[in-house]
């Protein structure tokens, strides 16, 4: 009789390699080698750092602030910008005399970043400007700058105007009516609506301005008599630079952010790269080699904006 003492043997299963890295900033999931990790900073091989605090934009158009060395993640991803200096001092203080002229200034209102520092102001009776000039600010490559706006009234701010003093010409120019939501880029001025009733006001000017010459800005009236009319602003800014980035609060001196360096010790093993990044889920890739370096800013195509999702396999 034949023994019936049989037995089944069951190897165990295996699952698929774990992807060497995994960064999704919007999602707030990251893991190396398969170790999940709490945040961005404590994922094993990454670095980050850079001088200074800095402001970040949220879906819901409100910015958040994160100190020297944090990186600025949000729910619209990890904001990689190079160094940039604000030139205008008391840039959240329009009640300051340094923002001429007149009016009636009313401080206290909550504004685009969490805190009460936007000033409402009234105008008087007569043909006025609020601006603010730069002596010597001009550069050859061009200038920029934003600014945050909050009017309810139905009426055109005549108008947003970038102006060269040294000499006396007026370059780009735009009238709002804020409304009526508006949006979009006309004549360099690009109005991009935020939460709460506030509108991001970014200017940007690449001609007419040379090395040194003095340059205005004018917020929102421009030989018009704007008597009663009410203007919430706040967060003034200028860069010596085409392209406005964040906002960068300053006090009675001019405050620079330094650039985000961030970088990622790629796994053994892993060969390729792929990212997504910017309001348009741009997709891009290519090849890494393990064991080096991958620099997360310098020269890729979201440095300047937001970096979604970056995946090494």
């Amino acid at each position: 009789m034949i023994a019936s003492d049989l037995s089944l043997s069951v190897a165990p299963l295996r699952g698929g390699a774990a992807t060497p890295l995994v960064l999704d900033f919007v999602q707030g999931r990251y893991s190396r080698q398969g170790v999940p990790a709490a945040s961005f900073a404590e994922v094993g091989g990454v670095s980050f750092s850079r001088a200074g605090a800095g402001l970040a934009p949220r879906v819901n158009g409100t910015l958040a602030t994160m100190a020297a060395n944090v990186a600025r993640i949000t729910d619209r991803g990890l904001l990689l910008e190079t160094a940039a200096t604000n030139l205008f001092t008391r840039s959240d203080d329009f009640a300051n005399a340094a923002w001429e002229p007149g009016g009636t200034r009313v401080g206290g209102f909550p504004a685009p970043d969490g805190s009460n520092a936007a000033v409402e102001i009234t105008m008087p009776n007569s043909v006025v400007v609020l601006s603010r000039a730069l002596t010597g600010a001009g550069v050859a490559g061009g200038v920029s700058g934003k600014f945050y706006v909050s009017s309810g009234e139905a009426f055109s701010w005549t108008s947003f105007l970038v102006r060269n003093e040294t000499t006396a010409t007026n370059l780009n120019a735009r009238a709002v009516d804020f409304s009526t939501s508006p949006s979009g880029t006309v004549s360099g001025w690009t109005v991009t609506p935020m939460a709460n009733g506030w509108f991001e006001v970014a200017f940007t000017r690449t001609a007419g301005i040379s090395a040194g010459d003095t340059v205005r800005i004018y917020y929102g009236n421009f030989g018009v008599n704007m008597n009663g009319r009410k203007l919430r602003i706040w967060g003034g800014n200028f860069f010596q630079s085409p392209t406005p980035g964040s906002p960068i609060p300053t006090g009675a001196t001019a405050v620079t952010r330094g650039a985000d360096v961030a970088s990622v010790a790629v796994p053994i093993g892993a060969t390729t790269w792929e990212a997504v990044y910017g309001d348009a889920d741009t997709v891009t890739g290519g090849a890494v080699t393990g064991g080096t370096t991958f620099d997360l800013v310098a020269g890729r195509p979201w440095a300047g904006g937001f970096l979604k999702r970056f995946t090494l396999r």
